[in-house]
C-alpha cells in the first residue's frame, strides 16, 4: 500500500515535470514564428472574433481585437506556465522538504520570469520580430500571478487536508 502511495506520487510529479516543459516547448514554438506566420495566425482570428463582435468590422476596431487577443495569448501562456511550474516545483522538492515550501516557490518563480524573459530576448533574432520590454514585463508578471495563486491554493488544499485530521476538540466540551 505505502509503496503503491509512493509510485503514484512518482508519476504525479513526473507527470507534472515533463506537462510544464512541454508548455515552455509549445511557448518557444509560438515565439519562433516569424513576424509574418503569427501576425496571419492571430490577424485571422482577430478578424473572425471582430465579426462577431460587430457586424462590420472596421480596420481600427479589428486592430483594436488584434492587441487584445495578442496580449490575452501573453497573459494566459505565461499565467499556466507558473502554475505549472510551481505544481511540478512543489511535487518534487515539495516531497524531498515537506515542511519548507519557499524552495518550491523560488524555484518556480525564477524558472518563470526566466522564460518570460528569454522568451522576448530570443524574438530579436527572428525575421519580422524584436524584444519587447512591455511584453516582457507583462509575461514575468503573469508568470509571477500563476505561481502565487498555485502556491495560495497548495497552502489552502494543505490547511484544510489538516484541519480534516484533527479532531474537532469543540463538540467534545
Amino acid at each position: 500500500m505505502r509503496r503503491e502511495k509512493s509510485f503514484k506520487i512518482k508519476i504525479i510529479s513526473i507527470t507534472l515535470c515533463i506537462l510544464a516543459l512541454l508548455w515552455m516547448l509549445a511557448i518557444f514554438l509560438l515565439s519562433s514564428q516569424n513576424g509574418e506566420q503569427t501576425a496571419r495566425a492571430s490577424g485571422g482570428l482577430a478578424q473572425t472574433i471582430a465579426e462577431i463582435l460587430y457586424r462590420q468590422p472596421t480596420e481600427q476596431q479589428i486592430g483594436q481585437v488584434h492587441v487584445v487577443l495578442r496580449k490575452s495569448a501573453h497573459i494566459g501562456l505565461f499565467f499556466i506556465l507558473g502554475v505549472l511550474s510551481y505544481a511540478a516545483a512543489a511535487n518534487t522538492l515539495g516531497r524531498l522538504r515537506p515542511n519548507k515550501r519557499w524552495p518550491s516557490l523560488v524555484l518556480a518563480l525564477v524558472l518563470t520570469s526566466a522564460c518570460g524573459f528569454f522568451d522576448e530576448w530570443h524574438k530579436q533574432f527572428i525575421g519580422g520580430r524584436h524584444f519587447d520590454t512591455g511584453e516582457t514585463l507583462l509575461n514575468i508578471a503573469c508568470g509571477i500571478l500563476g505561481v502565487l495563486l498555485a502556491f495560495a491554493a497548495g497552502l489552502w488544499m494543505l490547511r484544510r487536508k489538516n484541519r480534516k485530521r484533527l479532531p474537532d476538540t469543540a463538540a467534545g466540551n
